[in-house]
């Protein structure tokens, strides 16, 4: 068989990638096994290119090809190809496809064998072929590698006439497939898996019993009913089918609505802890995950309302995340005017204290005066009563009248000495009560309330003594 490929994605060992198409050199894509290359779309239309595909084996082929992502691959042959549309062989691993639409050849659409694994095809389309013994092949023979084919997974099949997807695993693990009607076709699986170990292990031995016993096996096969098959009848096969996916969509259900009940907390708690705001983001992307991967299972208005939940919650992010920046700007604001306010009561305060120590010091300037005033006070009315007593006493004994000339004397100079220091000391006390007046308001009254009860009544009493001892005038007025 002349086995040549359309295009070809081809590794080498140090994981190095390779593009060849048809009747031109190998181009040389990446260097070394990463980055994932990337191939946002792929088609290739022979029938539009008027290209005959029935001088390819394979349409679109990877051999070693690694770490690979396809956005949207489509392969139109006309269903002329002699094998396969697309041929996953000789430990191809690390690749997925979003969308993958195929047209049937002679065999089968895919096949994927010589130890690849894995590989991740989200959604896969078949337009299928009258000619082709099955839709998907996995674990066929491959003459380059025997390991077993594993991690094969298809998120949807989907067959363009609606029939259930014909798939054979041989020397390969059973894929995963979450939706589509599949028939898993086990015994003409078993056939070819003996076919494939018996062509590996004995290719000299048997060489001729092999035709023989494929051809038996597939007639055998071909000729049991399906309702006999291993699996049941189709009806049975479909409600198992229904029930896995009724409980996968069970799953997939509650895990969102968990994953939006611990972000709806987690919104919650923010407003009154200030806790990240990225550990409700971090639930709602993980709902929005779940919800992904529930696409096609529940119905689309159930779909559509988990959507707006989760936009909603990621809306309700956002403004608490501009809500907390706003409050913290403000609080900052406050803060600052807080401080200035404290600045401006501990500078206040210490004003305070300063005018204290001031009206202390003149207090006390004054009490010392009102202490000396008092002093002479005593003094004067002692002199006052001696000069009294000797003038009496003259009066009978003539001896004493010089000792009573002598106080007499003295008294009128030190009742005008008394008056001038008591006149010099309201004056000072009128500057002492207008100096408080300007720098303390409102001691004024305590001081003026403490001096006239304590001063006014010894001074009156001292100018009025002075004048009766004296004879003088009426006595000089204060300021």
């Amino acid at each position: 068989m002349n086995d040549q490929n359309y295009l070809s994605f081809c590794g080498d060992f140090d994981g190095s990638l390779y593009r060849t198409v048809f009747g031109q050199p190998p181009e040389l894509l990446r260097q070394g096994p990463l980055p994932v290359f990337e191939i946002p779309e792929l088609t290739i239309d022979l029938p539009a290119l008027g290209i005959d595909a029935s001088q390819f084996s394979d349409v679109l082929k990877f051999s070693r090809a690694v770490h690979m992502h396809f956005g949207k691959v489509l392969v139109r042959t006309g269903g002329t190809q002699q094998e396969n549309a697309v041929d996953f062989n000789f430990e191809c691993s690390g690749i997925v496809i979003d969308e993958l639409e195929l047209e049937e050849g002679s065999e089968n659409a895919l096949t994927i064998k010589g130890g690849s694994g894995p590989v991740a095809i989200r959604k896969l389309t078949i337009q299928r072929s009258a000619a082709a013994h099955c839709d998907i092949e996995l674990g066929g023979y491959s003459d380059q590698s025997w390991e077993k084919t594993e991690c094969i997974s298809i998120g949807e099949v989907i067959m363009t006439d609606g029939s259930p997807c014909r798939i054979r695993w041989e020397h390969a693990a059973k894929p995963t497939v979450v939706i589509g009607a599949v028939e898993w076709m086990f015994w003409e699986s078993l056939a070819i898996r003996g076919y494939v170990w018996a062509k590996h292990f004995a290719p000299k031995a048997i060489p001729c019993l092999l035709p023989t016993l494929v051809l038996l096996a597939i007639t055998g096969c071909s000729l049991i009913p399906s309702g006999w098959r291993i699996g049941g009848s189709p009806l049975k096969k479909e409600q198992k089918l229904e029930a896995a996916k009724a409980q996968t969509r069970e799953k997939l259900l509650l895990g969102a609505q968990e994953a939006s009940h611990k972000a709806n907390l987690a919104l919650a708690e923010v407003k009154s802890t200030e806790r990240p705001l990225l550990l409700s983001l971090d639930f709602s992307l993980q709902a929005q995950d779940l919800l992904d991967q529930s696409l096609g299972i529940p119905p689309a208005d159930q779909v559509a309302a988990w959507r707006n939940l989760v936009g909603r919650l990621v809306s309700d992010n956002a403004q608490i995340r501009q809500q907390a920046e706003s409050e913290r700007t403000a609080d900052a604001k406050e803060i600052g005017l807080l401080s200035e306010r404290f600045a401006q009561a501990t500078a206040a305060t210490q004003r305070a204290n300063t005018r204290a120590l001031d009206y202390a010091k003149e207090s006390e300037g004054l009490a010392d005066f009102a202490r000396k005033l008092k002093l002479g006070f005593f003094g004067l009315v002692g002199l006052i009563a001696l000069g009294t007593i000797l003038s009496l006493v003259a009066r009978f004994f003539p001896a004493f009248s010089l000792a009573s000339k002598v106080v007499n004397s003295v008294v009128a100079p030190g009742i005008t000495f008394v008056a001038n220091r008591a006149e010099e000391g309201l004056k000072r006390i009128g500057q002492g009560m207008a100096s408080l007046r300007t720098t303390l308001p409102g001691a004024e009254a305590l001081i003026a309330q403490h001096f006239n009860v304590v001063t006014d009544a010894d001074h009156q009493a001292i100018i009025a003594a002075a004048a009766t001892a004296a004879g003088a005038g009426p006595p000089p007025t204060s300021p």
